[in-house]
């Protein structure tokens, strides 16, 4: 990350950016290891209900070409789901300007259940679009949902 980093300081237009979130996952263990720079902290929805923010952060690629990135990782369970996001689902505004926001999407991965990735993500969609409403959105909506079976 590093590396991308200074070549995106030594490439990018002045005040542009990159925010990335990468991680590998072993299949077998289920370790899930990864980096931030500047991206929404994804969710872990753990299988009893709980969810857990992975709060690793970092600061945008292209910003300062010194900048130092950090690893972590997480253990996914069986029946645990594990998503990432793009901030167009926490920021989609309604016809009042209200944005959708972290603390409506928490509430919303609680209370999910037992359900394939693809139902995961369609809950989420389905949640943001009755919230904006006829409202245009200025920012793409993209997730991705990972779910260790059991």
């Amino acid at each position: 990350m590093e590396r991308t980093n200074k070549l995106l300081t030594r490439n990018i237009r002045r005040g542009s950016f990159v925010t990335l979130f990468y991680g590998v996952l072993d299949a077998i263990s289920g370790r899930f290891t990864f980096a931030n720079a500047g991206h929404n902290k994804p969710y872990v929805r753990r299988a009893d209900g709980t969810l857990e923010m992975l709060m690793l952060g970092g600061l945008v690629l292209g910003f300062i070409g010194t900048q130092k990135y950090g690893q972590d990782s997480v253990v996914l369970n069986p029946g645990d789901t594990l998503f990432v996001f793009s901030d167009g689902v926490t920021e989609a505004m309604n016809a009042q300007h209200d944005q959708f926001e972290e603390e409506r999407l928490e509430e919303l991965l609680k209370s999910i259940g037992d359900v394939s990735a693809d139902e995961y993500v369609q809950t989420v969609h389905t949640a943001v679009k009755e919230h904006a409403g006829s409202h245009p959105q200025n920012d793409d909506i993209t997730m991705l949902v990972v779910k260790r079976s059991n």
